[in-house]
């Protein structure tokens, strides 16, 4: 689920200017920074923290939805 979200999510054009992500998400040697709320998701490379991706929202919602039935997210 994580994977898809990431690998699908679509480059917002400028530099990046954020608050502190949501959650700070690891995959193998990678690192994401992860924004999330019920409709929209955002995500950064560690490593590249001058660009932002955004999610499709079906992947933000399942993201939501998972993170929150997880006790990750507090209503």
């Amino acid at each position: 689920m994580f994977a898809e979200a990431i690998s699908r999510a679509e480059k917002v054009s400028g530099v990046a200017d954020v608050v502190d992500p949501d959650f700070k998400v690891e995959f193998g040697e990678k690192e994401f920074y992860l924004w999330v709320s019920a409709d929209y998701g955002s995500v950064m490379d560690e490593a590249d923290t001058h660009t932002l991706y955004t999610m499709e929202e079906k992947h933000a919602e399942q993201l939501y939805s998972f993170l929150s039935a997880e006790n990750f997210i507090i209503h």
